[in-house]
C-alpha cells in the first residue's frame, strides 16, 4: 500500500513540475504556437528528397502517383501506423512536416514556420488548427496542444482538456 501512495506522490510532483516547465518553456521562446497551414510527407531516395504527398489551406491535396492508392483525396491527411511502416521500408528516411504561423519576432518575421513531426504528432493536427509546438532541436518538433474553431484546446497526448490560469493552453 505504501509503495503506491509513494507512485502517487511521484506522479502527481511529475505533473506539476511539466505544468510549470511548460509555462516557462512559452515564456521562454522555446515554444511557438499558430495555424497549421500546410502538412505534407517527405522521403529520402537514392536519387534524393521529395514529397509524396502535399495538403494546404485554400489548395487541392497533391499525392504522389506511386502513392495514390495510399491517400484520400480529401478530409484529414493522416498516415496510418501500417502505411507509416510500410513507407520505412520503402525509403531511407520518412519525415512528417507542417507549416504554421508564428509569432513575429523582434524584426517582425516569423522565427519559425516548418516544423518536423512524429507520424502520431503529425496526425493529431488538421489545416487550420491552432497548435502549439515545443522545437526540441533545430526544426523537430513536438506538439503540446491543439485548438479547433471553438473547441476546448486539447492535449494531444491525454485527450484532456489543457485550460491554464487566464484561459491560455498547455500540456499537463
Amino acid at each position: 500500500m505504501r509503495r503506491r501512495a509513494a507512485l502517487r506522490a511521484l506522479g502527481a510532483t511529475a505533473v506539476a513540475t511539466t505544468t510549470a516547465l511548460s509555462g516557462c518553456l512559452s515564456t521562454l521562446g522555446v515554444t511557438q504556437t499558430g495555424r497549421i497551414r500546410a502538412k505534407y510527407v517527405v522521403v529520402e531516395t537514392a536519387n534524393g528528397r521529395g514529397r509524396i504527398v502535399y495538403d494546404a489551406i485554400d489548395e487541392a491535396r497533391t499525392i504522389a502517383r506511386a502513392h495514390r492508392d495510399d491517400f484520400q483525396r480529401d478530409g484529414p491527411l493522416v498516415v496510418s501506423q501500417p502505411l507509416g511502416n510500410a513507407l520505412e521500408d520503402q525509403y531511407a528516411a520518412v519525415d512528417y512536416l507542417v507549416e504554421h504561423d508564428c509569432a513575429p519576432d523582434s524584426d517582425g518575421d516569423g522565427g519559425c514556420g516548418e516544423a518536423s513531426l512524429t507520424r502520431g504528432d503529425f496526425n493529431s493536427v488538421r489545416l487550420g488548427d491552432t497548435a502549439e509546438l515545443f522545437y526540441r532541436d533545430g526544426n523537430i518538433a513536438r506538439v503540446l496542444s491543439v485548438s479547433r474553431g471553438d473547441m476546448t484546446p486539447t492535449d494531444v497526448r491525454t485527450e484532456s482538456p489543457t485550460v491554464r490560469g487566464g484561459g491560455n493552453t498547455t500540456a499537463e
